[in-house]
């Protein structure tokens, strides 16, 4: 798991989000972010979802984010799978712009 941490970060308690994404875009816009401090103290860990759960057991997790992308079956039975556990920490979906995906997710 990598961590980024920010020039924000010794204001205050950075709140540490772990994204599970396999969109290397992604991951590098929001490592970006948290080097330069521009949404506040931030810290990211990141995997992908062939890593499993373990990464998202760590403790200090504040948020997970898991990208489903356009929907693919093996993302969505992740969030299930994610979600199923009750993690102490609130779980994010995010995906295509598509809204019969986002009802998917909600789901």
């Amino acid at each position: 798991m990598n961590r980024f941490t920010g020039p924000a970060a010794g204001r205050s308690a950075p709140l540490t989000a772990h994204v599970v994404s396999n969109s290397a875009a992604l991951c590098s816009g929001l490592a970006r972010l948290s080097e330069t401090g521009e949404a506040g103290p931030f810290q990211f860990g990141f995997s992908s979802i062939h890593e499993g759960i373990e990464p998202l057991l760590a403790p200090g997790i504040d948020a997970i984010i898991i990208d489903i992308g356009a929907g693919e079956p093996a993302a969505f039975d992740f969030l299930r799978r994610v979600v199923a556990l009750g993690p102490d920490a609130p779980v994010v979906a995010i995906g295509a712009d598509d809204p019969a995906l986002q009802a998917d997710a909600i789901e």
